[in-house]
Order: structure tokens, then sequence, then C-alpha cells
């Protein structure tokens, strides 16, 4: 990257940096994928003066709406099974940025509301295999690395198998997707060849909290518990 490029990185990160803030009146998607552009730039431009700064927000804003947006029940607060994947990507993507940048991340993000998060999804594809779409969908991926459809999310399962050496993942995955060498190299592929998928229990069961996720589901063919 030349000179000139390396100014207008920095400008842009820098604004988004300084705009952060006043993102707060949507703390939804919109803020959690800023942030996590920010603790990209930290890490990956190290060179800039306000690096440390960039990593420090965009982690420190992580943290706090994954504790935020997660429902006690693995279920992101929007209610959307597309927002629900666009939320697990972000956060798989700034655990392996972290792990392969040696920043420690609290344990905060592997409780059992996470564990439930992830496993929530899984729970989902088991119906149909495929996520069905539910509540507000706009189609959005954060970084398509092959073509997909909104309801596919074999890719986000392949990582998070390898990742987190979940044989019920791989089965989701339905075999090893273009995501784990992009994302995990030789390595991550060795890791999910490892596994024996195994079939997520078909109890054909969720919780949701609210009305609205209720009926679609209902709509969908899923059965839902209510908390």
């Amino acid at each position: 990257m030349g000179d000139e490029g390396r100014c207008r990185r920095s400008r842009c990160t820098r604004r988004t940096s300084g705009g952060i803030s006043r993102a707060h009146f949507s703390p939804n998607t919109h803020l959690t994928g800023e942030a996590l552009g920010l603790f990209y730039a930290g890490v990956l431009f190290r060179e800039f003066a306000d690096a440390p700064r960039w990593r420090e927000l965009g982690a420190r804003i992580l943290l706090t709406e994954s504790r935020r947006q997660i429902t006690a029940d693995g279920v992101h607060f929007e209610q959307s099974t597309c927002y629900q994947r666009y939320t697990i990507d972000i956060y798989l993507h700034f655990l392996l940025l972290a792990a392969r940048n040696g920043i420690s991340v609290p344990p905060a993000l592997s409780d059992k509301r996470h564990g439930a998060w992830w496993s929530s999804c899984c729970r989902c594809a088991s119906q149909m295999d495929r996520i069905p779409l539910i509540g507000d969908v706009d189609g959005g991926a954060l970084l398509p690395l092959t073509r997909r459809g909104p309801d596919d999310a074999r890719g986000i399962f392949a990582v998070a198998a390898a990742t987190f050496d979940r044989s019920d993942f791989a089965w989701a995955a339905q075999g090893l997707a273009p995501e784990v060498p992009w994302l995990l190299g030789r390595a991550g592929e060795h890791a999910f060849e490892a596994l024996r998928p195994a079939c997520a229990a078909r109890s054909g069961v969720a919780r949701v909290s609210r009305g609205r996720l209720r009926r679609s589901c209902a709509a969908a063919g899923i059965a839902m518990r209510t908390r």
C-alpha cells in the first residue's frame, strides 16, 4: 500500500471511530459491524498511531453488545434468523482474528449464553437443512467468500466446527466448505476432516420470547416453546 492509500485508510478509519459513538442510536448489527471494522483496522494496521485505540474500542463494543444483543436462550434480540447469522459471522471473525494475533478475549464469549447462541442456529438448520428466513431479511453477508443464499449457513457452520471442535456443526455444514481454508488455512481443513459429523437433535423445539417470531416459526412449520 502506497502513502496515499495509507492516508486514505487512516482517514476512513478515523471517521468510523469518531462516528461510532453516534451509532448507539441503532445498537444492532450496524454497530457491531463497525466495531469489527475498527478491530480489524487496529490489528492489521499497527503502524498507525491510533491503532491501539481502534483495537480497544472495537473489542470493547463487541464484548458489551454480545451481552446486550444475545438473549439467554441464544437468540439475537432482533429475532431475525438473518441477523442471527450475520451476528455469528461478526463474532466468529472477531474470535479468529484475536486468536491469530495473540489478543486475549474474555471467556464471556464462550459461556453458556453464547453456546446456546450457536446451538440455536444449528437447531434451526436441522429442521430444514437450511436456516428458515424468519423476521427481517436483508440478504447481507459479512465477507462473502463464495456465492451463497441468505438461508445457507454451511460456510459458517464449517468454520465454527473446525474452530470449536463441534461434530454437530460439522453435520450442519454438510462437508468441508471453501470458507475453512480461506479463514483457517490447512490446519482448519485438517481439524474439520478429523471430526465425525453427528446430527443435531431433531426435537423440533426452540425457545423464543416474543409473538412475532413465534408466529413466523409456526408458519415455517417449526415448533417453538415460549419462556
